[in-house]
């Protein structure tokens, strides 16, 4: 199977040669991003659910000129869910699961810290690292 559209991050056009060796199906998007989570993670909190579809806009928001797009995961985001039915929902697993399912996945440093200032507008608490405060101080000089 192959996933193809603006729904999904990190595809390419594929070339129509390629293309002509497979049969193509086009299935329905209907399926917001709480459902789908809750349905693949069996996530039931509504609180954490809301979390990470804000989470996931303020990143959406950051793609908008094609950067980030390594934290743009979906995989990030149910792994994320799955780690709140293990260990609950709090401030302490919203701020790991943040890092170490989502924003770590961005390997371009820059944007790396530019998508933890993004999180912080959308999630307040979400602290300042030692090296993202030399980032800035660097940036500031």
């Amino acid at each position: 199977t192959l996933n193809v559209g603006a729904n999904y991050s990190g595809t390419k056009k594929l070339n129509p040669a390629f293309k002509d060796r497979f049969a193509v199906l086009r299935l329905p998007q209907g399926e917001d991003f709480q459902a789908m989570i809750s349905r693949k993670t069996g996530l039931l909190d509504k609180t954490a659910l809301k979390f990470l579809e804000k989470v996931k806009k303020a990143i959406d928001e950051f793609n908008y000129e094609g950067r980030g797009l390594d934290a743009k995961t979906y995989r990030g985001y149910e792994d994320a869910a799955r780690f709140f039915v293990d260990f609950g929902f709090n401030l302490k697993t919203k701020n790991m699961v943040i890092e170490d399912y989502i924003i770590n996945k961005e390997e371009d440093m820059e944007d790396y810290f530019e998508l933890r200032a993004a999180v912080r507008m959308a999630h307040g608490s979400f602290p300042i690292s030692a090296e993202e405060q030399a980032y800035l101080d660097a940036k500031a000089d």
